[in-house]
């Protein structure tokens, strides 16, 4: 979660959704004295990423008064891009730190087996459909349209639009050379609510 006192905002920021980028080279320039929230302030969720209910309950003055807006990602592209992180990414020590502290297991996974057998648990929140995640939010912007988009929320912010770029990219294949059929009507009913909502398909 991001928060700007200046331009009143809250970005409620799922992972693996451009987030970062839009962190470095949009809201640190347009708001060098942006909020983060530390792990002490919200025990059992990663604070980067925390659900809209969770920043609701420590600060829902703001909540309810400032700009909130999230984005989406193709949730099988989405998912593809966690898998990767999380084995190139991502040492043991981290992951016992922010994850899971026993358990290093959902690394050794193939793709089949994460998609098949993981635990939201394991993962704080990041496996979360969209729509569960962000809540209700008054701009929801898709990764696909990550320029267009961040510019409309600058308008919507008053803030000067900066040219975002597009950084932190993960090194794999294209998302539809992982999936089987199996696991690609997994993740077609667990995130359906999304696919409909935010009109996608596997392949585009």
């Amino acid at each position: 979660m991001i928060l700007s006192d200046k331009y009143k905002f809250i970005f409620i920021r799922q992972q693996k959704i451009g987030g970062a980028t839009m962190e470095k080279n949009g809201i640190a320039v347009i708001d060098p004295n942006y909020i983060k929230f530390t792990k002490d302030k919200c025990p059992g969720e990663d604070p980067n990423h925390m659900r809209a209910e969770t920043i609701e309950k420590l600060i829902p003055h703001k909540y309810d008064s400032y700009f909130r807006f999230s984005f989406t990602r193709n949730p099988w592209a989405r998912l593809v891009s966690i898998y990767f992180h999380m084995n190139q990414g991502a040492s043991e020590k981290m992951w016992k730190k922010k994850y899971h502290p026993k358990d290093f297991s959902p690394y050794r996974k193939s793709f089949d087996q994460f998609i098949k057998e993981c635990d939201n648990k394991l993962w704080s929140n990041s496996l979360l459909p969209m729509k569960e995640f962000a809540g209700d939010v008054d701009y929801m912007g898709k990764t696909e349209n990550l320029q267009d988009d961040f510019d409309y929320i600058c308008d919507c912010i008053g803030a000067p639009k900066q040219d975002i770029g597009w950084g932190n990219k993960g090194n794999h294949k294209l998302y539809t050379e992982y999936y089987t059929d199996e696991t690609r009507e997994i993740v077609a009913q667990r995130y359906a609510e999304d696919i409909d909502a935010f009109d996608y398909e596997f392949g585009k």
